[in-house]
């Protein structure tokens, strides 16, 4: 009977789950404002921004990833170079997150730290940018 209980609970929670995500994943014309729509929008602006900026750290990463030279200790700098990076994502999500905060009663909220997280992480790329085009 419990058992009979739970898996009728669990099957509605499930249900209800997936027509929320459907919902949630709306069809979004090029012009639509609706909160939804920008949000999606800018999600997806972030998911490119940060696959460009992986792809650049990944080149600069292999660019260091070679033996110490009499002038360069590239072991030691690629050490440096992640540990600067990990502290960059740290920074990064702290002051979006506080964009986030002083939106938090605004429908937009959402589509701010979105907003933040792009232009942070276009900023990150533009830097690494220059140290891949510095690396000998």
């Amino acid at each position: 009977m419990r058992l009979h209980r739970y898996l009728t609970l669990s099957f509605a929670l499930v249900t209800a789950l997936v027509s929320m995500s459907d919902a949630s994943a709306q069809e979004c014309k090029p012009n639509d404002v609706s909160d939804p729509c920008v949000e999606q929008a800018t999600q997806r602006e972030y998911e490119r921004a940060d696959r460009d900026l992986n792809a650049i750290y990944s080149q600069v990463l292999r660019k260091v990833s070679v033996p110490k030279t009499e002038y360069v200790d590239y072991p030691a700098l690629k050490v440096k170079l992640a540990e600067a990076q990990r502290q960059w994502i740290r920074f990064r999500d702290s002051e979006c997150d506080a964009w986030y905060k002083v939106n938090e009663a605004g429908t937009g909220r959402n589509a701010f730290q979105s907003n933040c997280l792009t232009q942070r992480t276009a900023d990150r790329t533009r830097e690494l940018k220059a140290w891949l085009e510095y690396l000998p």
